[in-house]
């Protein structure tokens, strides 16, 4: 039987959330995974959360790790960690989606919060700028990548950008007069393809505001 200590139990948790129609990691399956009793993993974790929350902090430590730029090249650092945390999250669904209701509290997302906050601050940002922009690029992030992973969990999707609209949008003319004129732009409208819009608009509004920083900076006072 495998020593039993927190790596083996995180490496267990992460190749069960890896199997295709797996919807969560208890610690039974634990248990059974690692051949221990399930009682003998709550001597590393303190609860189910407990267990989520450490596998969370390790995924969101896999996508860091992914990230090739560094925080002085914001922009390339940000949008890789976006991505990064996409492929991620959608990789190991059954925890990538408790992100909506859990922070890992762990050192890999504090690692992240800090490289971001610098990164931002590379864009020429004042400390709270740095820390407003974080939080949109945050909340945008963990926000849509749990959610996708949570609709894949679902749908059995694979990762691949699917149709926003995934239903009928046939109406009767006049009914919904800009759907009528921009159908066939929404048709082509994906998830993925938001996000990464989404993504570009937070980056493009925080070197705007950097610009304007430095502007009011050079006025005479």
């Amino acid at each position: 039987m495998p020593r039993l200590d927190l790596d083996a139990i995180v490496v267990a948790g992460l190749a069960i959330a890896s199997r295709p129609g797996t919807h969560s990691v208890t610690v039974r399956e634990l248990g059974t995974e690692l051949g221990a009793d399930p009682t003998a993993i709550y001597r590393h974790v303190r609860n189910k959360d407990g267990l989520i929350r450490v596998l969370l902090d390790r995924i969101v430590g896999i996508a860091a790790s992914r990230v090739t730029a560094t925080p002085s090249d914001w922009r390339e650092f940000l949008r890789q960690s976006a991505e990064q945390s996409l492929a991620v999250y959608v990789e190991y669904p059954a925890i990538g989606s408790e992100a909506v209701r859990l922070s890992s509290d762990g050192v890999h997302e504090l690692r992240v919060i800090d490289n971001a906050l610098a990164a931002f601050g590379h864009a020429g940002l004042d400390e709270p700028g740095r820390v407003r922009f974080y939080g949109m690029w945050s909340v945008h992030v963990v926000s849509f990548c749990a959610g996708l992973a949570r609709e894949r969990l679902d749908s059995g999707y694979g990762p691949e950008p699917r149709p926003w609209l995934d239903r009928s949008i046939d109406t009767a003319p006049g009914e919904y007069p800009e759907v009528d004129r921009t159908r066939d732009t929404l048709r082509a409208l994906t998830d993925v393809g938001a996000f990464r819009d989404g993504l570009e608009v937070i980056l493009d509004a925080a070197a705007r505001a950097a610009r304007e920083l430095a502007q009011a900076s050079r006025r005479p006072q």
